[in-house]
């Protein structure tokens, strides 16, 4: 069974515990450099992973490996509990990943998501919709799909995420 919680907060924020494990992606600007930095100190080991589309692989650690080996790289780490980096994970990174935590029944799993400061935190109603434009950068998995997650689409026009 999966139990899924949600909390915001507009301020600084710390979780009661330290995490066993700390997953996040590359850090490359300034809300990314501040999560990953969060989680290194938060968590007692920590991964970074990077896929790779064009080698349909993944870095962990800048080391090289197979997107069905990840489940096994994590369950030698024997984590007890999980902090995800969702500001720093693309789609095939956060997808492997908890396809990959999913396995090992038990875990305690939080992601964390540091929104960029020009966002408006506004009340909102169940009928609004809100529009972001996260960044022009996207990893394009469509044509390859990704291993173990998704198979590719053969289309000229294929819709990018």
């Amino acid at each position: 069974m999966i139990n899924i919680k949600s909390a915001y907060s507009d301020g600084d924020f710390s979780f009661p515990n330290k995490f066993s494990l700390g997953i996040s992606g590359e850090a490359i600007d300034d809300r990314t450099r501040y999560s990953s930095s969060y989680l290194r100190k938060s968590c007692d080991s920590y991964v970074e992973i990077k896929y790779q589309k064009g080698l349909l692989n993944l870095l962990v650690n800048n080391e090289v490996i197979e997107c069905h080996e990840l489940g096994d790289f994590i369950a030698k780490l024997d984590p007890t509990s999980t902090l995800i980096d969702a500001t720093s994970l693309d789609i095939p990174e956060l997808s492997l990943t908890l396809k990959s935590l999913h396995q090992k029944s038990g875990l305690d799993i939080f992601i964390t998501y540091i929104e960029p400061s020009e966002y408006n935190s506004a009340p909102s109603s169940t009928l609004d919709q809100e529009e972001y434009s996260l960044s022009d950068e996207i990893s394009g998995f469509e044509e390859t799909g990704i291993p173990t997650i998704s198979m590719p689409v053969n289309n000229e026009l294929a819709r990018r995420f």
